[in-house]
């Protein structure tokens, strides 16, 4: 779990050390605060995601892990967990797109859990799709089912490993 955590955490690093050294420039930093603002604050929300995950894991093996249901909107968590992630997606210089209803989307859940898993989906596109890479989101209502569908064109998910991670 330590190696997985550690690893995780390596990955918000990159954008907040960008910021530092844009920060470093004091002749230009004026101009860029607020972009340098915003990185710093999606990542420090991105690592909270992820020691809240570390958490959740420590809890599911001790057998305490307890959800929090209530009637969520999927869209607004959507919408969370792209600006958690977009800083890393900007970096990379991967275009995103998503396509989303145009209204609520309700269900039951646990919003906090939900917008990891979003996050963990687009984080993990991130990560292996190469520099310049598209990464696509879409959201859609199938009779009483909500279907969310992460793409990208980078390395791919082997047929065996498949069933470990699903």
């Amino acid at each position: 779990l330590m190696a997985l955590v550690r690893q995780e955490l390596k990955n918000p690093l990159a954008p907040v050390r960008l910021a530092a050294a844009m920060l470093g420039r004091a002749s230009i930093a004026e101009p860029l605060l607020p972009r340098v603002q915003s990185i710093i604050e999606q990542q420090a929300q991105h690592i909270s995601h992820l020691v809240r995950a570390a958490q959740d894991v420590a809890n599911a093996e001790a057998g305490i892990l307890q959800f929090e249901r209530q009637e969520v909107d999927l869209v607004g968590i959507i919408d969370a967990a792209v600006a958690g992630c977009r800083a890393s997606m900007d970096v990379r210089n991967q275009p995103f797109s998503a396509q989303l209803p145009g209204a609520a989307v309700r269900l039951q859940g646990d919003r906090a859990r939900l917008e990891l898993v979003v996050g963990n989906l687009l984080d993990n596109a991130s990560k292996y799709t190469p520099d310049g890479g598209e990464i696509r989101l879409s959201l859609e209502v199938v009779d009483d089912a909500a279907v969310l569908t992460v793409s990208d064109n980078g390395i791919g998910i082997t047929a065996q490993a498949l069933p470990q991670i699903f």
